[in-house]
């Protein structure tokens, strides 16, 4: 008897990105990772993995998220506090460039928070912690 794994990585697209398969045959692993090619390279979100950054961070009460855009862009702000419920969520149209939003955390605890930023759809996360 034995277990068998199969598993895919998909990019935002749907194409499939990477593959694994895992077999244990009568105590006997084997494992393969194979790498496929992803659909077309230009249906790539240039907007992907924006550099965010919060100051200051730990914030006491007020901090900005700081973040550039290349084009025009519908951003979504969400902050999720550990336990994954949502205790901010505002919708923004921003212009390229330079861009801030401030973060009021008078109504937030201490502790540890995920700010998720939406950019056309594409999901940028940044950890941030309170600390009054």
């Amino acid at each position: 008897g034995g277990t068998n794994g199969n598993w895919t990585v998909n990019d935002h697209n749907g194409a499939s990105i990477a593959q694994m398969t895992i077999a244990d045959f009568e105590g006997s692993d084997d494992a393969s990772f194979e790498n496929t090619q992803a659909a077309d390279p230009s249906s790539i979100n240039e907007e992907s993995n924006i550099a965010l950054s919060v100051f200051p961070n730990p914030i006491q009460s007020d901090a900005k998220l700081s973040f550039s855009l290349t084009k025009p862009s519908s951003v979504r702000l969400e902050i999720l506090n550990i336990l994954g419920e949502t205790v901010l969520s505002n919708a923004y149209s921003l212009q390229p460039g330079n861009n801030n939003i401030d973060i009021n955390a008078d109504k937030m605890t201490n502790g540890i928070y995920f700010a998720h930023i939406s950019i056309n759809g594409e999901i940028n996360t940044v950890k941030i912690t309170v600390s009054k």
